[in-house]
């Protein structure tokens, strides 16, 4: 597999939020796996998502834009 295609299967996550003297900050990390909602926008099951072998966090609530926008991308490059 391709560094460009293993990127795909990671799914991004905020990191959690630092309160302290200094300004917060927001950033992102490599997350468990995508959440159920986005694996639904995508337009997958859970069940096909498993199947490709990507990784699925059920705890996951979040929706980020660019998890969905990989999720559509491995769908294109199944089919």
């Amino acid at each position: 597999m391709s560094n460009t295609l293993n990127n795909l299967f990671i799914a991004i996550v905020k990191k959690p939020l630092l309160r302290g003297k200094q300004k917060p900050k927001s950033s992102f990390k490599k997350g468990r796996g995508f959440s159920l909602l986005e694996i639904k926008s995508a337009g997958l099951t859970i069940a096909e998502a498993r199947r490709l072998g990507l990784p699925v966090d059920s705890r996951r609530r979040s929706i980020h834009n660019v998890n969905i926008e990989k999720l559509k991308q491995i769908k294109v490059n199944v089919n």
